[in-house]
């Protein structure tokens, strides 16, 4: 995952979100693949 944050960063493909935005979105996406699994279990 953190190297996933940083190419994200270094590539700028979140450039003029606002961080509150973005991290509302990609954590609702990282959130969900963790209830995926722990569902599978």
């Amino acid at each position: 995952m953190t190297g996933f944050g940083e190419t994200v960063r270094t590539l700028g493909l979140f450039d003029g979100w606002v961080f509150d935005e973005l991290v509302g979105h990609y954590g609702a996406i990282v959130q969900a693949q963790i209830d995926a699994c722990t569902a599978a279990t």
